[in-house]
């Protein structure tokens, strides 16, 4: 019957290979995730921080250049 092919399918898909848990349900799998996660996330979050630094230091220095040649420009 088609039901019963179904079902044997279903069940073959569905239960793992080697008799352990599915490989996405396993521990190992979940703490690989879990790190990889947290890479992600340092290294995006590193490279905001950096750049956003980068981006004030530059800011910063530009408007003390500007403020310098304002400041010792002589008068007209």
């Amino acid at each position: 019957m088609p039901e019963d092919i179904s079902a044997t399918l279903a069940t073959k898909v569905t239960s793992p290979a080697s008799g352990g848990p599915p490989l996405l349900g396993s521990a190992v799998a979940l703490a690989v995730a879990e790190a990889v996660a947290l890479a992600v996330g340092l290294a995006v979050g590193l490279a905001v921080a950096l750049a956003v630094g980068l981006a004030v230091a530059l800011a910063v220095g530009e408007a003390v250049d500007i403020a310098v040649e304002l400041a010792v420009l002589p008068p007209p």
